[in-house]
């Protein structure tokens, strides 16, 4: 099969997929149509020179016409990143005038006016996908949802998560079982995140054990607001702020942690707990994390906490605060099911779903195959 993957920006995940698909034979170009934005960049995000690509990859080049920059991009299946922006409803209208496959593949729209003031747009692309596309991939359950609140049929939805390389180490350090818990926080420090539930959870924790350590890993967006928050609960010197991670030093953070925590009030997916899963880390997470369908199961390898509470979040990490062992048990099963979600394996089961599609054609009703629609995308329905 040829694929052409179109994408905004090179990014360590989604590589990882991109080489699980040649590995399998299949013929894959990708396009980068974007720039590295200053919050990426501030996380430790670097940008890419054109030198740095590979062969099979290249960045949009608007001094061509806009198919041009795929080599065979009639005998390619195309996967268009949603329809949020002209560039990409353009790019859809071209390959269905021109009778080219496609698929769509998105992360759930977040919530607030933003999703409100784009609804709109959304049925009206949910409309050419239904009419138009092969079918449409979300990011995990979330994801799958929204695409059902767009208006796509849903016997055309199947799931499609992120990926990480795994991980080069059999096991984190048992840093669980003969010293006091540390939980790590990595990504944006913002509302979104969830910063100051974690800390005011954290406090409680301290509560049971004073020696519990908290560290924060990435680039604060509030102006100090959270290192005043941690002034005023008292918490300072068991909680560190790193700043920003280089990606390339975010695998050795996660293995000197005991648990990670993503607090988040909304995260279409969450890398971070991808990453953390394969290092073999207990996680604890919000239900409003795309991630956390799939990677964790409650009170198997961690915990899944209502997104904005305070009281269930310090419960979770309470948990590991009295019970030591629990996160060395907990990591080991998070390695297991992150497993799950290797990059082959979701490769494999991506051109899977695209040759069921293509064999029951675009316009047809698409009744996908359980195993391909999939809440959790290794188990069954």
């Amino acid at each position: 099969m040829k694929i052409a993957i179109w994408t905004v920006i090179p990014n360590h995940y989604q590589s990882a997929f991109h080489g699980a698909l040649r590995r399998l034979g299949a013929d894959t170009h990708v396009v980068y149509f974007g720039e590295v934005p200053a919050e990426r960049r501030a996380l430790g995000w670097k940008s890419v020179s054109r030198s740095e690509l590979l062969e099979n990859e290249s960045f949009w080049d608007p001094s061509l016409d806009l198919m041009e920059n795929v080599p065979a991009w009639r005998e390619r299946v195309h996967v268009v990143p949603g329809g949020r922006t002209g560039f990409l409803r353009s790019l859809a209208r071209r390959l269905t005038e021109n009778g080219v496959d496609w698929v769509h593949w998105s992360e759930p729209s977040s919530p607030g006016w933003k999703r409100l003031a784009g609804a709109p747009i959304r049925y009206w692309h949910a409309l050419q996908v239904n009419r138009h596309a092969l079918g449409a991939f979300g990011t995990g359950p979330l994801a799958m949802d929204d695409l059902r609140r767009w208006g796509m049929d849903r016997f055309r939805i199947a799931s499609l998560p992120y990926v990480v390389a795994p991980s080069e180490h059999e096991y984190f350090a048992d840093t669980g079982l003969d010293s006091p818990p540390t939980y790590l926080y990595v990504g944006q420090l913002c509302h979104r995140k969830g910063i100051d539930v974690l800390l005011r959870a954290f406090r409680e924790v301290l509560h049971c054990i004073p020696s519990a350590r908290l560290v924060v890993a990435g680039t604060d967006h509030s102006g100090g607001l959270y290192q005043g928050i941690a002034n005023a609960l008292a918490i300072t010197q068991q909680t560190t702020f790193t700043g920003a991670i280089p990606i390339d030093g975010i695998r050795a953070l996660i293995r000197s942690a005991s648990v990670l925590v993503l607090p988040s009030r909304f995260d279409g997916w969450g890398v971070v707990l991808s990453e953390a899963a394969a290092e073999g880390l207990a996680l604890i997470a919000t239900d409003m994390c795309g991630a956390a369908y799939g990677l964790i199961e409650s009170g198997f390898n961690g915990y899944v906490v209502g997104a904005g509470s305070v009281q269930q979040l310090a419960a979770a990490m309470k948990a590991y605060a009295r019970d030591p062992a629990s996160v060395l048990r907990h990591g080991r099963r998070s390695r297991i099911l992150s497993s799950h979600f290797a990059p082959d394996r979701v490769a494999a089961t991506f051109l899977e779903t695209v040759t069921a599609w293509r064999a029951l054609g675009r316009r047809a009703s698409m009744r996908v195959p359980g195993q391909l629609r999939s809440a959790h995308f290794a188990g069954g329905e």
